[in-house]
């Protein structure tokens, strides 16, 4: 048995709206987490002059995730699906394809990076705290790409006063 403690609060709470700013939080989120990655690979002491490189990282990426009903709730799960309707469901399932397709061409191109770096003496992750730069931004891109696909593929829903 597990304990869930949405299902005790659920009562109280109230379901936030949509916001069209959380994609751009969301895309900010993004873009700085691979800014601050690439800045700690090409300039080796970024990480040493910003005492909090790997966790802006995922501050960036994972606190603002939870913005979005879609990172809020646990889509992935059976329960969670229940709580969308068929449209937004499919949305949610081609923001994942979507993301996770990007997220492996990320991978690819990564590899090709280092393979090339490694011939023409570009620079290359040396240090662990330049490996965790990147392990961050990963597993961030991993969990807030889909949100912010899913963010652009669902339309908002149309404004109370419309009578179209």
């Amino acid at each position: 048995m597990s304990y869930d403690l949405r299902k005790w609060v659920a009562d109280s709470q109230t379901a936030r709206k949509r916001s069209r700013w959380t994609r751009y939080y969301l895309a900010a989120g993004i873009f700085a987490g691979i800014l601050f990655a690439i800045a700690d690979l090409f300039d080796p002491g970024f990480g040493s002059k910003s005492w909090a490189a790997n966790p802006a990282i995922a501050f960036l990426l994972l606190g603002v995730v939870p913005l979005s009903p879609f990172g809020r709730e646990s889509w992935m799960t059976e329960k969670g699906r229940a709580t969308f309707d068929e449209f937004e469901r499919n949305a949610l399932s081609a923001a994942t394809t979507r993301a996770y397709a990007t997220l492996i061409t990320v991978m690819m191109l990564g590899m090709v990076y280092l393979w090339i770096a490694s011939i023409a003496a570009w620079p290359v992750p040396t240090a662990p705290r330049q490996w965790a730069a990147l392990t961050y931004l990963l597993v961030g891109l991993g969990l807030a790409l889909p949100v912010f696909y899913a963010e652009l593929l669902v339309p908002f829903p149309p404004a109370e006063g419309d009578d179209e």
